[in-house]
């Protein structure tokens, strides 16, 4: 288990909010840092690049995570604005529960960044991401690969992650 998970909220956080709850139940000593507009996400995710474990909490397509209530273009970050000089220690991992990882460039601005990523596969639903990281983080142990493997056993097809 991780000392500290830390969860970096875009937008809406009662996702973020579920997930702190399950996480503290777990024993997980929890951080939950806040983006409220696209000029502070690459200051707060340089701050959750400190920790092993950080969990972002975002709705994404193409264009990024949206921070602000609705989907229109104002309200996007892109990927090289949220991890602009941000790095990762090489064991850390980052688990993502926004859509597009591929398309929005998360994959690219990861691989960029160090560290790992965990990501949906397409859309997930929403209703299931909470206990699907849950799921994941009690077989961590086993390593990242086997708990993203256990975890997707959960869930429908539409519904997985992938490690890489």
């Amino acid at each position: 288990m991780p000392n500290r998970v830390t969860i970096v909220a875009f937008g809406a956080d009662g996702e973020a909010l579920a997930l702190r709850s399950l996480l503290e139940t777990l024993q997980h000593d929890v951080r939950l840092l806040r983006v409220t507009d696209a000029s502070v996400a690459a200051k707060v995710m340089n701050t959750a690049s400190e920790d092993d474990v950080v969990i972002v909490s975002a709705m994404g397509d193409a264009r990024g995570f949206y921070v602000g209530p609705s989907a229109q273009a104002r309200d996007w970050v892109s990927m090289p604005a949220i991890f602009k000089n941000v790095q990762f220690r090489n064991e850390a991992v980052l688990i993502s529960t926004a859509a597009a990882a591929r398309e929005s460039g998360l994959v690219d601005a990861m691989f960029h960044a160090g560290g790992h990523l965990i990501a949906p596969n397409s859309s997930p639903d929403r209703s299931v991401v909470v206990a699907w990281v849950g799921a994941c983080l009690l077989r961590a142990h086993a390593g990242l690969a086997e708990a993203v493997i256990s975890a997707n056993t959960l869930v429908e097809p539409e519904n997985r992650f992938s490690y890489g």
